[in-house]
């Protein structure tokens, strides 16, 4: 998962040709990749490996694709010298140095001409329009072999759904408890959690049980293996059976948490309601989803899904989703959102708002902040435009490139806080709206 979302910060932080770079590279060891993904998943159906080592072996399946890659290139860099130095040895050293040009030429890991269809130097417009069409086409195809793998992973649910199967109800319950910690751990089923006036834990599970038709001994399995218990103030409730869906709600007593821990493998995961210092949520294929909360911190991640905040008070959240949209809503004084396939779009309320960065490569920022803010910001895209709802800007800054647009502006107000507020979107526009009003004139650079 972590694979997509470092290759987004290399996009931010690099120039566009070698993003490019990169992603031949990528392409080329994605077959291997994906063969062992398969494999990993066949083991995990198996019941060879749990849920959680077939994590860290996809994790440590990350790290291959950089090695063969490397290894590749030094053996093909390797045959080019061996091949260089025998057709030089009966030539002239007229010919030795233009063949040396022709070397330091191919010394690059792909082919500049035939990326781009012109010349390295060209300068004409011409040239540079070519340039960018090239450039948005091999944008179109890895998003296209992105999606590939994103379309793969959805169906991940399915390859649960073999053989026969039964359905039934169960409840998990607790005695009376005082809880400071929530951990859950699910392969396999969507978790909610949700506040209740009640002083004990309450599970409410849709269980459903593959190849199998014996529901006592399936209930028998669930009391055996799944993990429900509270102690030390803290509720804990794992399940690493593969081949049974757990479906649950979970009801807990309304109170000051101090964290949340949620890790779930093929699930959703809603929050609905709750005052917590610490959300963490990771899921590996799901949806994210708070509301109605209040935290301090919030770290939500997934592969495949979108992750929606919405009338929450947080001080910093922080997101990552490769495939999904993004969408953030209420007082946030500060945010990172990071998609690399989806739009984002942020909408805070907090006059104390300190910070909000943004960056997706195939996709639209949206951002919608108080009036009252003073402003700076920055904003960064190579083929969208951007469209700036302040018309009192007290500087504004603009530099375009061949492949690179820029825009700086401030904006101060007396005795306001100062938001810091950055936006890259590769392929997508970027806007930015005063939440006085959308609909006064907007200024579109």
């Amino acid at each position: 998962m972590k694979l997509f979302v470092r290759l987004l910060r290399i996009i931010s932080q690099r120039p566009f040709h070698t993003v490019v770079m990169a992603i031949s590279n990528t392409r080329r060891v994605s077959n291997t990749m994906e063969n062992e993904r398969k494999r990993i998943l066949s083991m995990v159906e198996k019941g060879t490996i749990t849920a959680s080592e077939a994590l860290t072996l996809l994790e440590a399946l990350e790290k291959e694709p950089k090695k063969e890659s490397s290894s590749s290139y030094s053996t093909q860099e390797e045959s080019k010298t061996s091949s260089q130095t025998h057709q030089q040895s009966g030539s002239s050293y007229s010919e030795r140095h233009q063949e040396q040009k022709r070397s330091k030429k191919t010394d690059f890991p792909f082919n500049f001409e035939e990326l781009f269809g012109g010349s390295k130097t060209g300068g004409s417009k011409s040239s540079a329009e070519k340039t960018k069409k090239s450039v948005n086409q091999s944008t179109e195809k890895l998003m296209d072999f992105m999606q590939t793998a994103f379309d793969k992973v959805k169906g991940m649910d399915l390859e649960f759904n073999m053989g026969p199967s039964l359905e039934f109800k169960h409840v998990f319950e607790s005695e009376n408890t005082e809880l400071l910690d929530i951990e859950v751990s699910i392969a396999n089923g969507k978790v909610t959690i949700r506040p209740w006036d009640e002083d004990f834990v309450r599970a409410e599970c849709d269980v459903k049980v593959y190849r199998s038709e014996d529901q006592q001994k399936a209930v028998n399995q669930l009391k055996e293996q799944v993990v429900f218990e509270t102690k030390f103030k803290k509720l804990r409730y794992l399940s690493d059976l593969k081949m049974i869906k757990l479906d649950t709600v979970l009801y807990v007593p309304k109170a000051n948490y101090d964290r949340w821990d949620i890790r779930l493998f093929n699930g959703k995961f809603h929050g609905d309601g709750g005052n917590v210092n610490k959300v963490k949520v990771k899921t590996a294929n799901g949806k994210i989803e708070l509301s109605n909360m209040l935290v301090e911190k919030a770290e939500l991640e997934t592969a495949n899904g979108g992750i929606e905040v919405t009338n929450a008070r947080a001080d910093y959240i922080d997101v990552d989703s490769v495939n999904g949209k993004v969408i953030l809503e209420g007082a946030i004084d500060a945010v990172d959102a990071q998609s690399v396939n989806g739009k984002i779009t942020v909408t805070t309320t907090s006059t104390t708002a300190r910070k909000i960065d943004a960056s997706t490569l195939a996709g639209a920022i949206e951002i919608t902040v108080p009036d009252e803010l003073s402003l700076d910001g920055t904003l960064k895209s190579n083929f969208g435009k951007f469209h700036v709802d302040f018309n009192d800007m007290d500087h504004v800054e603009e530099r375009e490139e061949m492949m690179q647009r820029k825009l700086h502006f401030t904006r101060n107000r007396e005795h306001a806080s100062k938001l810091l507020l950055e936006a890259d979107a590769k392929t997508g526009t970027i806007s930015i709206h005063s939440s006085k009003g959308k609909s006064e004139t907007k200024s579109d650079v």
